[in-house]
């Protein structure tokens, strides 16, 4: 009987090594047919030649840790000639069993995977794992490519109970919301002020003036949160990347319909850049950004700024936004429905709170990807959740700015769920997506 065959392979005395075993061992105890070796032996001949389909996974110090690349593989012409080796291995099987499997070799860049290991690593070895189990033509399930440590805090959510919040009287929602989002942020950093302008809070970080700013709006489906829900991730924003954080306190629907917080995010955004003086803030080096319906927001202020001839802005940053509420089909909605946090319901109630009627969805200030015009737009890093309803809009909305001429960087997280961003207290890839926007607004901010 012929089978799908994973070989992971390496020395374990050395972390580096050790990739192809820890992808071996996860898939053996997800039921493949998977080895962890240490070296690859002349026996596993005959068990590559009952294979149809043949994966080894290792180490591969050619590339960059992190990095991972697939490569069809076939036999030596003599196993002679070869130290042992899967070209080796699947010479001995033509050989000896006659046979000749389809045989791919995975490489992983090497990098000890030990706790000190960075998290490029570990989601390099879980993406391994996800192209063996493809390759093998044994899709893995949904839940089985979340983050363990996701899983972990789905567990305990559901352990929880409670109905849907889309389901909860409107003022129990939002305090169930900050409740929820509060579990997981973790204890907010010091920064050198914090002061409450109008209806924006100003974080400063210990930096000299002028500094560049970022003008944030948060997420909550434009129906929940407000400027306490977000304070954690606006002060770690603002000590890593060392620039002025304002966020902005808009009008939630349903009391205030689209376009209500376009026009008090846009308002907030001219603020700051025609008091630049008196805040400390270059004018020239202003980014807009949020997470969700603040990501939604940030690109869609970027066009109207453009479209009015407003302030000039420097970059924005996009995390897991809403781009089109006119149509969710799209395979992530279909994938993850229901059981990963955000759900299909969830967005439908954002939706019909947010706007006044379906006509609505069809304005680019409400569905940037409707816009039929993106170039002249900010350079933009546009973060998607691999686990999310809103991962294959974020993400087209990233090609369509790309396509545009607008300079882009994009980056799915595997494993990680909507509101990854906001937990930092749980999930080291938030820090991770942090350090990235910081990485990436001080960039911005140099060019």
């Amino acid at each position: 009987m012929s089978y799908e065959l994973i070989i992971g392979y390496g020395n374990e005395l050395r972390g580096d090594d050790a990739a192809g075993l820890h992808v071996a061992r996860a898939l053996k105890a997800a039921g493949c047919h998977a080895i962890e070796t240490h070296q690859l032996l002349p026996e596993l001949a005959e068990q590559i030649a009952a294979a149809t389909v043949v994966i080894f996974v290792d180490c591969d110090v050619t590339l960059k840790p992190g990095e991972v690349a697939v490569t069809p593989v076939g036999p030596a012409q003599s196993a002679l000639h070869e130290p042992c080796s899967p070209r080796m291995l699947l010479t001995l099987a033509a050989e000896l069993y006659g046979a000749k499997p389809d045989a791919f070799i995975i490489g992983i860049g090497p990098e000890s995977l030990d706790l000190g290991a960075p998290l490029s690593v570990h989601s390099a070895v879980s993406r391994a794992g996800l192209l063996a189990r493809r390759l093998a033509s044994r899709p893995a399930t949904n839940m089985e490519i979340v983050d363990p440590n996701v899983r972990a805090i789905l567990d305990a959510i559901e352990q929880q109970g409670g109905p849907a919040i889309e389901t909860l009287p409107l003022a129990e929602a939002r305090k169930a919301a900050a409740e929820g989002l509060k579990s997981y942020q973790g204890d907010p950093e010091p920064v050198a002020s914090v002061e409450n302008v109008r209806n924006l809070r100003i974080y400063t970080p210990d930096t000299p003036a002028p500094r560049p700013t970022l003008v944030y709006f948060h997420g909550g489906g434009w129906v929940l949160c407000n400027l306490d829900t977000h304070d954690v991730v606006c002060r770690a924003l603002c000590r890593a990347s060392g620039a002025v954080v304002i966020s902005v306190d808009y009008r939630l629907a349903p009391e205030h319909k689209f376009p209500a917080a376009v026009d008090d995010c846009y308002a907030a955004a001219c603020w700051v850049a025609n008091n630049a003086a008196a805040l400390g803030i270059d004018p020239n080096r202003i980014a807009l950004g949020g997470d969700s319906a603040g990501g939604n927001l940030a690109t869609v202020i970027s066009l109207k700024a453009r479209d009015e001839k407003g302030p000039d802005i420097a970059a924005q940053v996009l995390v897991y936004p809403v781009a089109n509420l006119a149509s969710f089909d799209t395979p992530s909605y279909r994938e993850f429905a229901e059981g990963y946090h955000l759900t299909r319901s969830e967005m439908e109630w954002f939706r019909d709170s947010y706007l006044a009627g379906p006509e609505d969805s069809l304005n680019p200030y409400a569905s940037p990807l409707l816009a039929p015009d993106l170039s002249g737009l900010p350079p933009a890093l546009v973060i998607t959740a691999e686990c999310d309803v809103l991962r294959d809009e974020g993400e087209q909305y990233a090609r369509r700015l790309e396509q545009a001429g607008v300079k882009v960087t994009a980056t799915r997280y595997p494993g990680m769920i909507h509101p990854f961003f906001s937990w930092l207290g749980a999930l080291p890839q938030a820090r991770e997506a942090i350090a990235q926007v910081a990485r990436f607004l001080r960039a911005a901010a140099s060019a």
